[in-house]
Formats: C-alpha cells, sequence, structure tokens
C-alpha cells in the first residue's frame, strides 16, 4: 500500500454517507489566505479554543448554536478565563493576524475543522447538518451547513486543526495531494469517518479521518470511487492510499463506500463480512463458520467454538475473555414497530443503551412493551474489554413503539404521549415528570452531559428547554452557554490522550 507524507492534514469523524449532491462551481484565483502549516501562537497556554463573538472593546463570549453573533473569530480561553483572538505562526516564528471571519467551528477529540470567509457579509454557521467537507479542484468548499439554494463560496476556506499541536492545514492542499496519487481525474472527495453505524449518535471519537474520492478513471473511463486514510504526525499529515477504484469494486461488490464497514483502528470489512482490509493495506478473508459483529465501541469481534476474539490495530485477532452478550452497534433499528438497542449516552467510561422488547398478550389481545437499561463500562487502556449491567425501567405496556427514548450517566428521560418519565439509574426509580408542558422529543448534550427537549406550551408555542433531574427547566443553561444547542469548544487542550493499544 503506497503511503505519501504531506506538510499538511486533517481528521474528522463522522459516517460513510453518500456523496454531496451540492457539487460546486469554479471561482479561481489564488487563495487570500496562505495559512497551511502555520501553528497557533502559544497554543499550549490556551485552557480550550473555539468559536468565541468579539465585541469592541476587546471582550469575548462563546458561540452558542441558537444565536446570530458578530465578529466571530477563532478565539482561546486564558487561564484567567478572558478570551482573545488567536494569531498564527510559521517556522520563523512571523505572526499572522485573522484577516477573516470564523464561518463554521466543529470540534472533535483529536481535530477540528474550521472554515473561514473573506466575505464580511457572512453570519457565522453553528450547526453542522450535513456532516462533510466536499472540496473542488477550484477550491470551493461546502462544508457542513444547511443550504437551500446554490451559493458562491469563494471567499470561503476550510481548514483542519490538529488539537494535539495547534497546526492548522489547508484543505485544498490535500485535494492536490490526493489528485497526484490519483488514477485518473479526481472529482470532489469527501471527508468521512471509517464506520458505518448509520447514526450520528456514535460515541467513538477517532483518530485518523477517511477520505473517498470520486476518481474519472484513466484505464477504465468509468467513475471510481477511491478510499484514502489520513494520520496525524507531530509535525505532517500522511495520506494513505487504501484503495483505488478496482480495488473497492471487487472488496465491496458495488464500489461505493455504503458497503464499507471499517473498526476504530481503520481496519475495513465488506458489508457480507467475507474480507477485511487490514491498516498496512493487505486484503484478508474472514474464517467461515464464525460470528462477526462490529460493536458500538467501533471494535470489532469474532466468537467460535465459545471463544471470542477482538480485532487489533495490526489487523490480528486476539483472543480475549469477556462476560455476557457482546456490545449492540449503536445503531438504532425498527422491527414490527420496536425498536433495538438504541445508544443514548456516553459520558467517561461508560455507554448507556436503550433496550426495547414486545410480547403479545392473548387475553389482552395487545402488544405489551418492557424496556431495559444497558450500561456499558469501558476500560480505559483497553478498548474492547468492558462490562455490562441492564436494569429493567418499565415493562407491560408502560412505554410504546412511538416513545422518545434519551439518558444521561444517572437519567433516563422516556416521552410517551406527551408525558414525561424519569428513571434514576442508580436508585432504580421511575416517576413522572410534572409539567404543563406536551413534551415532543429528547436529545442528549454530551458537552453539558445533560438531556435536551423541545416541547409546547398551553397555546402551542414552540419551547426548548432541559431536565434538571426530574424538573423540566424551560429557557437557557445555567451558568456556562447563552444557547440550548451544541457549543463547539476544544476542552482541555492540556489534557488530550493518545491512540490506545
Amino acid at each position: 500500500m503506497k503511503k505519501f507524507a504531506t506538510s499538511f492534514a486533517l481528521c474528522m469523524l463522522f459516517v460513510f454517507v453518500a456523496l454531496s449532491p451540492l457539487l460546486m462551481t469554479g471561482c479561481g484565483g489564488k487563495s487570500k489566505l496562505n495559512w497551511d502549516g502555520l501553528t497557533i501562537v502559544g497554543y499550549k497556554n490556551y485552557e480550550s479554543i473555539g468559536a468565541v463573538s468579539f465585541a469592541e472593546d476587546g471582550s469575548g463570549s462563546v458561540v452558542s448554536a441558537n444565536k446570530k453573533h458578530d465578529n466571530v473569530k477563532l478565539g482561546g480561553k486564558k487561564k484567567d478565563g478572558k478570551f482573545e483572538e488567536v494569531k498564527f505562526e510559521d517556522e520563523d516564528g512571523d505572526v499572522t493576524k485573522q484577516k477573516a471571519k470564523l464561518r463554521h467551528f466543529d470540534a472533535y477529540t483529536r481535530f477540528s475543522f474550521l472554515s473561514f470567509t473573506t466575505d464580511q457579509s457572512c453570519e457565522f454557521v453553528a450547526q453542522n447538518k450535513y456532516k462533510y467537507a466536499v472540496a473542488s479542484e477550484e477550491g470551493i468548499f461546502h462544508y457542513g451547513y444547511e443550504r437551500t439554494y446554490w451559493e458562491d463560496e469563494s471567499e470561503t476556506y476550510l481548514f483542519i486543526l490538529d488539537n494535539k499541536t495547534g497546526k492548522i492545514y489547508d484543505t485544498r492542499e490535500i485535494y492536490k495531494a490526493i489528485a497526484a496519487e490519483s488514477l485518473g481525474m479526481l472529482g470532489t472527495i469527501t471527508f468521512l469517518n471509517s464506520h458505518t453505524l448509520v447514526d450520528d449518535k456514535c460515541p467513538v471519537d477517532e483518530e485518523f479521518l477517511m477520505v473517498g474520492a470520486d476518481v474519472y478513471g484513466a484505464e477504465s473511463g468509468k467513475c471510481e470511487y477511491n478510499v484514502f486514510q489520513i494520520n496525524f504526525k507531530d509535525k505532517n499529515l500522511e495520506i494513505v492510499y487504501r484503495m483505488n477504484g478496482e480495488q473497492m469494486l471487487n472488496f465491496s461488490g458495488h464500489g461505493r463506500e455504503q458497503v464499507v464497514k471499517g473498526d476504530r483502528f481503520g481496519n475495513l470489512f465488506n458489508s457480507t463480512w467475507t474480507y477485511y482490509q487490514k491498516v498496512d493495506g493487505k486484503f484478508v478473508q474472514l474464517e467461515a463458520g464464525a460470528t462477526y459483529q462490529l460493536c458500538a465501541n467501533d471494535v470489532f469481534y469474532k466468537q467460535k467454538d465459545d471463544k471470542t476474539y477482538y480485532l487489533n490495530r495490526l489487523g490480528e485477532f486476539v483472543e480475549i475473555e469477556l462476560t455476557g452478550d457482546l456490545l449492540p452497534t449503536s445503531v438504532k433499528y425498527t422491527s414490527v414497530g420496536v425498536r433495538g438497542a438504541e445508544w443514548l449516552a456516553n459520558v467517561g467510561n461508560k455507554m448507556l443503551f436503550a433496550k426495547q422488547s414486545s410480547r403479545y398478550d392473548q387475553e389482552e389481545g395487545e402488544v405489551l412493551y418492557t424496556t431495559s437499561i444497558l450500561t456499558a463500562t469501558l476500560e480505559e487502556g483497553q478498548p474492547w474489554k468492558y462490562t455490562t449491567e441492564t436494569k429493567v425501567v418499565y415493562e407491560n405496556g408502560h412505554s410504546d413503539s412511538n416513545a422518545t427514548i434519551s439518558g444521561t450517566k444517572s437519567f433516563v428521560y422516556l416521552v410517551e404521549k406527551g408525558e414525561v418519565f424519569a428513571y434514576n439509574i442508580e436508585t432504580e426509580h421511575l416517576q413522572t415528570v410534572e409539567s404543563e408542558l406536551t413534551f415532543k422529543t429528547l436529545s442528549y448534550n454530551k458537552t453539558y452531559n445533560i438531556v435536551k427537549f423541545v416541547a409546547e406550551d398551553a397555546a402551542g408555542q414552540k419551547v426548548n428547554g432541559y431536565f434538571n433531574q426530574t424538573t423540566a427547566i424551560v429557557g437557557e443553561y445555567v451558568g456556562h452557554v447563552v444557547g440550548l444547542d451544541k457549543v463547539y469548544t476544544v476542552l482541555d487542550l492540556e489534557n488530550l490522550q493518545g491512540g490506545e493499544q
């Protein structure tokens, strides 16, 4: 497998999705933001970094998702609690100021996506709707945010921040490097994550990025799909050519990314569990007669003859001891109107799932539901190892197939027919949340370990809020941010963890 090092880097976590229908028109011209390879000045002195709105007096506040902000820049939070506008420097120490507005900021464990614009009329876009980035040869980028019409992004530039080093990389340079290695004419590239657990709530945050590339094959004369992997190094990026179009077609049977799955280490699998590709590029046939499962911790397991194995980062199966069933995937699926295992929350070393089963009561002539909570406690340093505990929340008709569930480390909440029930995981006590609101949906916010809700008041007006244990709080978070949506901030910059074994 061919590898080539570059002077730029990138990484992101998300599902292998279909390429964007929002292809771009060319804009020509030289980039106005020549920041590739620069490093944030004094990066190690910041406690956190993210989207910050700066006032005329220089004071700053964290940008939230449901409020418009002026003069948004990439800002760093100092130890005294104050914000300052981030500056960049090259290897010679020459400093460059942000002569642009921050358009979008999306943070993960090892990396962040930074979208800047020199168009002063553009607003900051907080929510990442589509969860991908696309680049054209001319360098016009559409990243993550929702649009209803074609838009000229010729003044928008997409960069990748290495959260560990503070170095940023221009995705245009990444595109050029992939184009030079592709066996044909490169069209669009799509930044992807390695797995296809079709759920945007996947808890695993990887250390690398997969890139899907549409290539017009020089020999075949057809549009092919190539796959690259991008790894972070201390001072640069390593781009690895994982599969060309012919390999992808033979591997998947379809030649498209939807049928390729991957684990947290970068091993790739076809959808029929017959072959896998190791990180070093070698293709291996899976053993017949065994059972395979890619679990919600993004670890690939094999079971045969009462023995359990996991696939490590070298692409080798290692025998392990696990008690109980394998973890469910984080996919929420429906069968006869009944939920399967659904990932709810990921707090520290714990993963929380809801499991729902049903039985038909002949005497009552109806389906009765049982909902359980599965708590998986992961073991630090050994991503394959965990212990599980299951508790029954309610049974025999308390829930139905249209219920909405979410949870935190301590409480699980269920919306059923407009009402909310709260289950205390420690005491196993279930109670109704008293409120005059009619609840609609629930969602988990990992940053603050809370469950948000959308509801309606007596006048039929939309209401946003969150739960403080068994109390529904309408309005804003207390003490932390100004909104109810995700705040895109890289936290604890001094405590970034390394890779797993």
